[in-house]
């Protein structure tokens, strides 16, 4: 119990300190491959996620505060904010009231920070930020410190019933199944276990029973434990659902041909995960090839329509590599871009001597990545379904 009581001051006085700071950035908390991370603008905070069910919660919350609200996937741009700029927008559109987004905000605060109380041993590190935002944020919406030291106090007592429960092996973010089902049951117990299955059907988690029946989470938990410590019902682990963004891109990949495949020839992971996330959910297929001269037969099957290059090779230098590809009739045609830390006149000239048709400096932003391969392999977007624009992005931590 002591662990879980350090571990969550802890928390609660950093999230109060950085409040009274006027801080700009983020707290990530870490635990195994676990991650959550608290937005903080001037102070305020933005948003909080993290956790198996990011979109679980999103979801939740949506329902329960603003059911008749519905994300048009087309305007959520791939920002690690997109439920703050979904929220924000709605509220300057009129779509919804300050008071129903700041109550979802609260309520997925408060899932966090409970969902936190079964993971009590995670490292917490804060990363501040010096870039000014990208588009103006209002401090209405945020939760302002007085609000959070208020959900705080709320979650403290909530874990305090919590235990005197006897609930703390019950972890609400997991779902309940029947273990066994009698078949011999009476007429009037199969109806109610039928009813109850169709609820408790392992896809479910604690939570979302939680919404469907309007209940507390502590009564359905001390429901759920009768059950369990019967044998009846074990809880299992289930899957975050697929964001907003993520399903537009499945709508797009079943109604659209295949994007065209974009290559990235470069060791960092980071410039992997970057150039993904902002070329797959546009409507591209893309190929990571960390280590060329092992690689090379695989990026000859693929034979992609775009190659980024990176100038310094682990292996060989991007410029004799590019030189090397033009010899080839497989990429003789292909559009390559070179890449790198340093943006000048020489890198420029020195890729044009190599064959590439343009330089790229890796401090580009998402937008002019996205332009300089729509520049040489454009799209066709199916005229019913496009995929969702690149945006604006809310803040960039």
């Amino acid at each position: 119990m002591a662990a879980i009581t350090t571990g969550c001051i802890k928390l609660e006085k950093k999230l109060i300190a950085l409040g009274q700071q006027k801080a700009t950035g983020r707290l990530v908390l870490a635990q195994g491959d676990r991650q959550w991370t608290f937005y903080f603008f001037l102070g305020h905070l933005l948003y909080a996620t993290g956790g198996p069910h990011r979109v679980r919660r999103w979801e939740r919350a949506l329902k329960l505060y603003c059911p008749n609200f519905s994300v048009d996937a087309n305007k959520v741009s791939n920002t690690n904010l997109w439920e703050y700029q979904v929220l924000q927008e709605a509220v300057l559109q009129e779509q919804l009231t300050l008071n129903q987004a700041k109550a979802l905000l609260r309520s997925i605060l408060k899932e966090v920070l409970f969902s936190l109380r079964n993971d009590p041993d995670f490292s917490i590190r804060w990363i501040a930020s010096t870039r000014p935002p990208s588009m103006q944020i209002s401090l209405e919406l945020p939760l302002s410190t007085g609000e959070v030291h208020q959900i705080l106090q709320k979650v403290r007592g909530m874990w305090q019933q919590w235990q005197g429960m006897g609930l703390e092996d019950i972890c609400p973010d997991r779902a309940p199944v029947f273990a066994d089902i009698n078949p011999y049951s009476s007429a009037s117990e199969s109806d109610t276990l039928l009813k109850m299955t169709q609820l408790f059907n392992g896809h479910n988690t604690c939570w979302d029973v939680a919404i469907k029946r309007k209940q507390p989470i502590a009564v359905v938990a001390r429901s759920l434990n009768h059950f369990i410590e019967q044998g009846k019902m074990e809880l299992r682990d289930v899957p975050d659902l697929l964001s907003p963004a993520e399903q537009l891109r499945l709508v797009c990949a079943a109604v659209n041909p295949p994007g065209p495949l974009v290559a990235c020839i470069d060791p960092s992971p980071t410039m992997k995960r970057t150039l993904e996330s902002i070329l797959v959910p546009a409507g591209y297929r893309f190929v990571a090839i960390q280590s060329p001269l092992r690689e090379l037969s695989n990026l000859v099957k693929q034979r992609p329509a775009f190659v980024f290059m990176e100038t310094a090779l682990p292996e060989t230098d991007g410029y004799s590599l590019c030189r090397f590809l033009r010899k080839t009739g497989i990429f003789q045609k292909t559009p390559i871009v070179m890449i790198g830390d340093r943006e000048g006149f020489k890198e420029r000239i020195r890729a044009k001597l190599s064959g590439a048709c343009a330089f790229q400096g890796k401090s580009a932003d998402r937008k002019q990545w996205l332009e300089v391969v729509r520049r040489y392999v454009p799209l066709k977007p199916h005229p019913a379904v496009q995929a969702p624009s690149e945006g604006k992005i809310l803040y960039q931590y």
